[in-house]
């Protein structure tokens, strides 16, 4: 019996010391794992850090760019503003005659619009060359002026039109000159 006693006392330091021994494996695989842990909290703290510094970078670009876009707007704004005040400052005027050929004789219809083949100045674009007609850029008191010769045995009669209703007639005869020149009060159509 005290063999049995010794056999087991044996196998059962034995069995302490691979307790032991597994004890201790575990403990440093877990100590392995909380060190990995550790290291994987340790990036994420610093990957935290680095996108904190990247937000805080790009909340800086994009109060920037707000920043620009303001005194844009501004800049746009005093821009329009300066325009409307150069058009308030803009004297519309036009001056057009014709120049088929040498003489400048040019055969015309009854009734029809005179499109001016040369246009000399057009300040404030109200002339247009497709149709004839000037529209007026801004309300005011303009002056017209008018000169014209007819040809040999013929008769030109040229009535200034103002919104389809006569204003003015010049006309000549047989080689001779007619002209107007007078002011007209006109108002910016609105639309």
């Amino acid at each position: 019996m005290t063999l049995d006693i010794s056999k087991n006392e044996k196998r059962i330091e034995e069995m302490l010391a691979e307790q032991k021994k597994d004890q201790l494996a575990e403990q440093k695989k877990d100590q392995s794992v909380v060190a990995q842990m550790i290291l994987d909290i340790s990036k994420n703290v610093k990957r935290i850090g680095e996108i904190s510094a990247e937000q805080k970078k790009d909340q800086s670009v994009v109060a920037q760019m707000t920043l620009s876009i303001s005194k844009n707007e501004k800049r746009i704004g005093d821009i329009s503003v300066e325009q409307k005040k150069d058009q308030s400052d803009i004297k519309p005027a036009f001056a057009a005659y014709f120049n088929k050929d040498a003489y400048g004789y040019i055969s015309l219809a009854r009734g029809q619009i005179l499109i001016f083949d040369r246009v000399q100045l057009n300040v404030g674009g109200g002339y247009n060359t497709g149709t004839g007609y000037f529209t007026v850029p801004r309300t005011g008191l303009y002056l017209v002026s008018c000169k014209l010769r007819s040809q040999a045995n013929r008769h030109l009669h040229v009535f200034l039109m103002k919104n389809h209703n006569k204003v003015a007639l010049s006309y000549g005869g047989n080689y001779n000159e007619g002209s107007f020149t007078l002011p007209v009060q006109v108002d910016k159509e609105i639309n």
